[in-house]
């Protein structure tokens, strides 16, 4: 596998008419193409994120493996609240730790 970046082509200029879903989806796609093997899926939920008591939509994105048994790891958790709008999300990185 290369050293590519695999965001490079995420285009934030026009974020606030693009949805945090569909950057993600877009990036979905990207990583497919780029990685080969590895897919990138996105779960939707609503419901109260964490400790919060705002209404939020949430992204749960993993990495999926499908040639070593559909390997399935959660990478980040992007929530969007109902009071905000779109942007700005909060990003829960599950890499750490």
């Amino acid at each position: 596998m290369s050293n590519k970046n695999l965001f490079e082509k995420l285009n934030l200029t026009g974020a606030k008419s693009t949805s945090a879903l569909e950057l993600l989806k877009e990036q979905a796609r990207n990583f497919k193409v780029s990685t080969e093997i590895l897919e990138m899926n996105i779960v939707v939920n609503s419901g109260y994120f964490e400790n919060n008591l705002e209404k939020a939509l949430t992204f749960a994105v993993y990495i999926n493996a499908p040639e070593v048994g559909n390997y399935r790891r959660k990478i980040l958790t992007v929530a969007e609240f109902e009071s905000r709008g779109e942007f700005p999300v909060d990003i829960v990185n599950h890499l750490e730790g």
